[in-house]
């Protein structure tokens, strides 16, 4: 509290995803907690690199466009964010980037020994769980286990594949977290002992450098997705709402991947048999890629210090 009520600036980033109503609307109130303390104290808030929207409830639309009006400067990682901002607050400026966690540094993982192709699966704990609701939250076309359980049989049934099993949320069930994604790993393996389980990571640093040594990456975290992409791997969405089309598909050009809101398993299997055809392909464009990720984290830093050089000025003159 004290943090607070000495701050001359806000930054805040919307836990990347929690600037919506899709997770409920107690989420979304911790969020706008944040520019309340802003407002309260007559400070500078800027909204750094998230999903913004979409938003079911009338009530939730009326405080997000309060939020983003408020704002001296907001960042969307994805054109749909943008312009579902852009349409709260008309004539709002968006400025749009990607998500912050491309740009974390990871310690590259050595060449998996072995030979055959090294396949990471990530479950969601999440959606294995129903969402919050436990009552299909996110509207899947299928059963969710079901679908993961078709997607490895189909993977593991493909001549010289390692499938290993990454949780990415990994804080554990014991810590009174039962939407954790290490449990549904070991749940997993016991069906389908022919796959391995990754480490249980102690910060996302880990969790990025590990996913770096896979051949090709198939992913139900948005933040383990992201890892992959930006290490240079491979990798195929299973994507529940429009922020993965929204930065994978609209932002960065990848139209690799599938959308469990719309898609059913035998489209599924299709769609990543297709991207495996093409990985050699994939692979190359990668140099690309991690250009334009080191472009955009260039480009926000800049645009960020701009933005913070009026508030610390005032600081260091007050």
């Amino acid at each position: 509290q004290r943090a607070l009520r000495t701050a001359d600036l806000f930054l805040d980033d919307g836990w990347g995803d929690s600037f919506s109503d899709i997770y409920g609307r107690s989420r979304f109130e911790a969020v706008f907690r944040h520019y309340r303390y802003a407002r309260a104290r007559g400070k500078p808030l800027i909204l750094l690199p998230q999903t913004i929207g979409p938003f079911r409830a009338p009530a939730v639309r009326v405080r997000a466009r309060e939020m983003l009006a408020y704002a001296g400067a907001v960042y969307a990682r994805d054109p749909l964010s943008a312009a579902c901002a852009k349409e709260l607050v008309p004539g709002l400026v968006v400025r749009e980037t990607i998500d912050l966690a491309m740009f974390m540094p990871f310690d590259p993982a050595p060449p998996a020994g072995g030979g055959g192709l090294r396949i990471g699966l990530n479950p969601s704990g999440l959606l294995w769980r129903g969402g919050y609701t436990g009552q299909n939250q996110f509207g899947l076309k299928e059963d969710y286990p079901a679908v993961l359980r078709g997607v490895i049989r189909h993977v593991l049934a493909k001549p010289g594949v390692q499938l290993e099993l990454v949780g990415h949320d990994v804080r554990g069930p014991s810590a009174g977290n039962t939407f954790e994604d290490y449990h549904v790993c070991k749940l997993l393996q016991r069906e389908f002992p022919a796959c391995r389980v990754g480490p249980f990571f102690y910060g996302p640093m880990e969790a990025k450098s590990h996913i770096s040594g896979m051949d090709f990456f198939i992913g139900s975290r948005m933040h383990a997705c992201i890892a992959a992409y930006s290490s240079g791997v491979p990798v195929f969405p299973l994507g529940y709402s429009r922020k993965f089309t929204g930065l994978f598909a609209e932002k960065l050009g990848y139209g690799r991947g599938a959308d469990l809101a719309g898609q059913r398993l035998d489209e599924i299997r299709l769609r990543l048999d297709a991207c495996l055809a093409e990985l050699p392909a994939i692979r190359a464009e990668f140099g690309g890629r991690l250009r334009q990720i080191e472009a955009y984290r260039a480009a926000l830093v800049a645009d960020l210090a701009e933005h913070m050089a009026g508030p610390l000025k005032a600081r260091s003159d007050a």
